[in-house]
């Protein structure tokens, strides 16, 4: 299962997001209703971690 194949077991990728989000409010930004896009992915690892990519798209 290390081939890179969806891992569709808990927790749900809604809810890893949410946390994230949540954890990141005064930090990356105001509040998490400023984020316009999220790309969230589970996938088989020997590793567990996770990944957080911000992109500043504002003026």
């Amino acid at each position: 299962m290390l081939n890179g194949a969806g891992y569709m077991h808990k927790p749900d990728s809604d809810n890893i997001a949410k946390i994230i989000l949540d954890g990141l409010n005064g930090i990356a930004y105001i509040d998490d209703n400023q984020v316009t896009k999220l790309k969230v992915n589970k996938i088989y690892g020997i590793k567990s971690y996770i990944k957080v990519k911000i992109i500043y798209l504002g003026g």
